[in-house]
C-alpha cells in the first residue's frame, strides 16, 4: 500500500486525536465518578435529615391529637405520616445499602403512632399513657439517624481522601500521558520532517551539481512509498536523460565541427573545380571560335584586296581582346552586345548576302550583368550548324534581349537547318557529340548560377532553331 504524505499526516492527527480524546474521557469519567459519590452521600444525609424532621413532625401531631383530638390535627398528622412513608420509600428505593434496622425502627415507630391514634379514638386515657413510650422511640430513632449521618460523613471523608488521592494520581497520569503524547508527537514530527527534508536536500544538492555541469551524481534512493519516492524516481530519470542529452550534444557538436571542416574543404575543392571547369569550357570555346574566324579570314583574303582583309583582322583583334579580357568574369549586357555586333559583321563579310543579322534589345537592360562570352557561342552555333548549310534561301539570325519579371531573357533564333530531338537531348548530356560549343555554354551557365533549366531549345529539322536563356538579374 502506498502511503502518501497526506495520508501519513491524517493518520498521525487521528491517532493523536484519539489519544487526547481517550485521556479526556477518562479524566471526565473519573471526576464524574468522584462527584457522583459525594453527591450520593450528600443526598442520603439530606434525606436522613428530612426523615428525622418528619418523624418529629409525626411525633408532634400525635401528641397534639392525643391531647385535644382536633380534626385539623388529625389531618396534619395524616399528611406528615404519608410524607414520612414516601420519604422512607425513596430511601429504600434509591439507596440499596440503606441500614435495614433504620427501616424496621422507622416502620415500628410509625406503627406505634398509628396505634396511639386509633387508641385515642377509643380510649383517650390509654393513648395518653402509651404516648411517652412512643415519644421515647422517636427520640431513639432520631439519635440512630444522627449516628447514621455521622457514619456517612465519616465514610464520605474517607472516600474524599481516597478520591482526592485518586484524582491526584489521575492528574499525575494525565500529565504523564500529555508529556508522553507530546514527546511522541515531537519524535514523530522530527522523524516525519526529516523523512521529507533529507531526500529534498539530496535532490537540491544533486540539482545544483547538474546546474554546474557535473553529471557524475549517484541515484537518489528513497525508502518511503510516497510522493517523495516518485519525485526521486522522476529526478533520477531526468538526470539520466540530461546526462545522455549532454553527451549527445557534445558528440553532435564534435561531429558538426568535423562536418563543417569537411564541408569547407569540400567547398574549396568545388570552387577550385568550378573555376577549372569554367576555364576548361572557355578554353574550348576560344580556340574553336579562333579556328573558324581564321578560316573566314583565309577565304576573304583569297577573293578580296588587302584593305578589307585588314578591317577584318582588326575586328578579329577586337574579338580576341574581348575574349581574353572579359570571358572569365561578369560583364555588362552592353559589352556583350557590342561584342556580338562585331562578330555578326565578320560573319556577314564571310557569308555576304546569304546572311542577315538582327539585334533587338531594351537600352534599360544594358547595365545588367551576364557571364562574358555567353551570346557569341549561340551565334556561332547558328552560323555553323544552321545557316552554313542553307543553299536556296537567305540565312537570318535574330538576337533579342528583354526582361520578364526578375529574369533577363536572351533569345537567339535562326531559320537554318534546325536539329532533331536527339541532338537537342545530347546538348544537355555530358557527352562529346555534336554542337560542343552550345554544350559548353549549358555547363558553364549551370556552374555559374547553380541553377537548372537556364536554357531551352526549340528546333525541328529544316524549321530553324530558337535558343532561349533565362538568367537571374544581376545589377552592375
Amino acid at each position: 500500500m502506498t502511503w502518501t504524505i497526506r495520508n501519513k499526516l491524517i493518520l498521525f492527527f487521528i491517532i493523536f486525536f484519539i489519544l487526547i480524546l481517550l485521556s479526556s474521557i477518562y479524566l471526565i469519567f473519573s471526576y464524574q465518578l468522584a462527584a457522583g459519590t459525594f453527591e450520593k452521600i450528600m443526598l442520603e444525609n439530606q434525606l436522613l435529615q428530612q426523615l428525622t424532621e418528619r418523624l418529629k413532625s409525626v411525633d408532634y401531631y400525635t401528641e397534639k391529637y392525643v391531647r385535644k383530638q382536633h380534626p385539623e390535627t388529625l389531618a396534619a398528622y395524616q399528611n406528615s405520616y404519608n410524607q414520612t412513608i414516601n420519604l422512607l420509600t425513596e430511601l429504600n428505593t434509591n439507596y440499596q445499602q440503606l441500614d435495614e434496622n433504620l427501616l424496621l425502627i422507622t416502620q415500628s415507630v410509625l406503627y406505634l403512632s398509628q396505634n396511639i391514634i386509633e387508641r385515642t379514638k377509643i380510649d383517650n386515657q390509654q393513648a395518653i399513657e402509651s404516648y411517652p413510650e412512643f415519644h421515647h422511640q422517636v427520640n431513639l430513632t432520631g439519635k440512630y439517624i444522627t449516628q447514621l449521618i455521622s457514619i456517612n460523613i465519616k465514610t464520605g471523608n474517607d472516600q474524599y481522601v481516597m478520591v482526592r488521592n485518586f484524582l491526584n494520581q489521575m492528574n499525575r497520569k494525565a500529565l504523564l500521558s500529555a508529556f508522553l503524547a507530546g514527546l511522541l508527537s515531537l519524535i514523530f514530527l522530527l522523524y516525519f520532517s526529516a523523512s521529507i527534508t533529507r531526500p529534498l536536500k539530496r535532490i537540491i544538492f544533486a540539482a545544483r551539481k547538474i546546474s554546474s555541469g557535473n553529471f557524475a551524481i549517484d541515484a537518489i534512493n528513497v525508502q518511503s512509498h510516497d510522493e517523495l519516492k516518485t519525485i526521486a524516481c522522476v529526478f533520477n530519470q531526468m538526470a539520466d536523460d540530461l546526462k545522455k542529452l549532454f553527451n549527445q550534444l557534445k558528440e553532435k557538436m564534435t561531429l558538426e565541427k568535423e562536418l563543417q571542416k569537411e564541408k569547407m574543404e569540400h567547398l574549396k575543392a568545388n570552387n577550385l573545380l568550378r573555376e577549372a571547369e569554367i576555364r576548361k569550357f572557355q578554353a574550348q570555346i576560344n580556340p574553336h571560335f579562333l579556328y573558324n574566324t581564321l578560316n573566314s579570314i583565309s577565304q576573304v583574303a583569297i577573293i578580296e584586296d588587302a584593305e578589307q582583309t585588314g578591317n577584318l583582322i582588326k575586328k578579329i583583334a577586337e574579338l580576341l581582346r574581348y575574349n581574353l579580357k572579359e570571358s572569365k568574369k561578369m560583364v555588362k549586357i552592353q559589352q556583350e552586345l557590342d561584342h556580338i555586333k562585331i562578330y555578326c559583321q565578320i560573319m556577314e563579310i564571310r557569308f555576304g548576302e546569304k546572311l542577315a543579322c538582327e539585334i533587338n534589345y531594351n537600352p534599360d537592360l544594358t547595365e545588367y550583368l551576364i557571364p562574358g562570352m555567353t551570346i557569341q557561342p549561340l551565334l556561332e552555333n547558328a552560323f555553323l550548324h544552321g545557316i552554313n548549310e542553307l543553299k536556296e534561301r537567305q540565312g537570318k539570325i535574330k538576337v533579342t534581349v528583354k526582361k520578364e519579371l526578375d529574369r533577363i531573357i536572351i533569345k537567339v533564333s535562326d531559320n537554318g537547318q534546325g536539329m532533331d530531338q536527339a541532338t537537342i537531348d545530347d546538348i544537355f548530356q555530358k557527352t562529346e557529340q555534336v554542337a560542343s560549343g552550345l554544350k559548353n555554354i549549358v555547363q558553364r551557365l549551370k556552374l555559374q548560377y547553380r541553377e537548372d533549366n537556364l536554357i531551352t531549345i526549340k528546333s525541328r529539322p529544316n524549321a530553324g532553331t530558337i535558343i532561349k536563356l533565362s538568367l537571374p538579374i544581376m545589377k552592375g
